[in-house]
């Protein structure tokens, strides 16, 4: 299989700093979630990033950071940004075949159908209902 997906890379990081930059090689993509009518959203990856990022594993020293490599893409019409966050799925590689198309279309599908539960469950709650509204007895 060739793709490559965020593993270790939060979804929401901080005090990220960029130590070097290499341009990719054509055909090298980021893949990210899109909308119900069509799942996959691809940006080519315009570079990769040495990054350096502080360490969230206890058992390390906090002084020696992580470093990672993380792709960049475009970033609207005039920006580029590093391919990171919780609809980011990975990178495609230029070699990707039907196994790796399915597992992108597979995982951004889920991530869809679990947003359109969150707002399923938020939509019918009702908020003015107290959470142990149910077990209260009735004054006579």
């Amino acid at each position: 299989m060739s793709l490559f997906g965020p593993k270790n890379i939060p979804l929401e990081p901080k005090n990220r700093k960029i130590l070097q930059i290499i341009p990719a090689n054509p055909g090298w993509d980021a893949v990210w979630v899109g909308a119900s009518n069509n799942p996959c959203r691809t940006q080519p990856i315009i570079c990769w990033a040495l990054v350096e990022e502080p360490s969230d594993d206890l058992n390390r020293d906090p002084k020696a950071p992580d470093q990672v490599v993380i792709g960049m893409a475009r970033d609207g019409f005039d920006g580029v940004s590093l391919c990171s966050g919780s609809f980011f799925l990975g990178y495609a590689a230029p070699d990707a075949d039907q196994e790796d198309k399915e597992y992108f279309l597979s995982a951004a599908e889920e991530k869809l159908r679990d947003l359109e539960d969150r707002k399923s469950t938020q939509k019918h709650a009702e908020p003015d209902t107290p959470a142990d509204a149910s077990t209260e007895r009735p004054r006579g």
